[in-house]
């Protein structure tokens, strides 16, 4: 478990301390900046909260839409892929030579301090594979939910946008 330190007058300025989570009450040193011993602070981890509720999601990708005329439409595919945390998830590849790509895949990811997911688009054809734009999710307002979002490009430009679903 980690708890971010203050900087507060001449204590230590910033930093993580690291405590065991197995113990209920811990005893912190004090130092000033010159490695002083100014006092002792007692933590209770009875009360420290996590700052983002743990989750174990489904996230079902169902379909999607490109902006535009996408090069190569006839040979291009569409594929997604899903990042919380350490977990990336790749979706398979659309069918290919539409606009309107169809995935109907449903992944289980799980987090402990996340509070986001990113959702990249990619397109690929017989020659290249190139990144086209992501949308970042809050999941405190997407969970339970069906919604579309945006996928936005370089230069803020909309590439498009994904449907999912996003439940416990």
């Amino acid at each position: 478990m980690l708890v971010d330190c203050l900087a507060k007058e001449k204590l230590l300025a910033g930093g993580k301390l690291v405590f065991d989570d197995k113990k209920e009450e811990q005893k912190v040193e004090l130092q000033d900046v010159k490695k002083k011993k100014i006092g002792v602070l007692t933590i209770s981890l009875k009360k420290i909260e996590k700052r983002f509720p743990a989750y174990e999601l489904k996230v079902e990708v169902l379909s999607g839409e490109i902006a535009g005329e996408p090069e190569n439409l006839g040979k291009t595919s569409y594929f997604l892929i899903l990042k919380m945390g350490d977990t990336h998830i790749k979706s398979k590849n659309s069918e290919t030579g539409s606009k309107e790509p169809h995935w109907a895949q449903t992944f289980d990811m799980k987090s402990v301090e996340e509070s986001g997911i990113v959702v990249e688009l990619w397109s690929e054809d017989v020659k290249n594979t190139a990144y086209l734009g992501l949308s970042t999710i809050d999941l405190a307002e997407s969970i339970n939910k069906k919604n579309s979002y945006d996928v936005i490009g370089p230069g803020q430009k909309k590439v498009g946008h994904v449907l999912l679903r996003i439940y416990e």
